[in-house]
């Protein structure tokens, strides 16, 4: 019996740390897919391909405001290698374990105005090197969320009669 006790205390320290450890920081990254066609048919269609991409977020009159090398407020300078399969790929913008991937997104990046994502893109087979994918895709809600971790108010918390947690407000 003790034993079991033992396991199961150690099992919610596990769990609560993991909890505690997992809240406290807002991952300053977006996960995003796109589709790239070259003269009219997908990249990548008959076998998965390598192609050249770099990233930019904008605001709506085009001012580069982040770009995955840092370069901001100019062009990013750096290729991003990412498979296309059948016109298809998949990036999280701001993971710096990435080739190419310098920067992380800030959370006050987000402040309410609208932002956008410029695609740069090259089929990596030489001559015309990289492209910008038009339009810039309207960033929306998630990125957004970013801008969560940076409020400083708390707002008070209190327990329901029915079991729920309710916030800011009386039951």
């Amino acid at each position: 019996m003790m034993k079991f006790l033992i396991m199961v205390s150690a099992s919610i320290i596990l769990c609560v740390s993991v909890l505690v450890g997992s809240a406290s920081a807002t991952p300053e990254m977006i996960n995003y897919q796109g589709r790239v066609e070259v003269n009219g048919e997908p990249f990548g269609a008959s076998t998965p391909t390598e192609g050249l991409f770099r990233f930019a977020i904008v605001d709506s009159s085009g001012t580069i405001l982040w770009n995955n090398d840092g370069t901001e407020p100019a062009a990013p300078g750096t290729d991003i290698p990412i498979t296309v399969t059948n016109g298809l790929y998949n990036i999280v913008l701001g993971d710096t374990d990435l080739t190419g991937m310098t920067e992380t997104i800030p959370a006050t990046l987000f402040n309410g105005d609208d932002r956008l994502l410029r695609v740069y893109f090259s089929d990596n087979t030489g001559g015309d090197r990289l492209q910008v994918l038009d339009p810039d895709q309207p960033i929306i809600s998630v990125g957004y969320a970013l801008s969560a971790s940076t409020l400083s108010d708390t707002l008070p918390v209190s327990k329901g009669g029915t079991g729920l947690t309710t916030i800011g407000g009386s039951n």
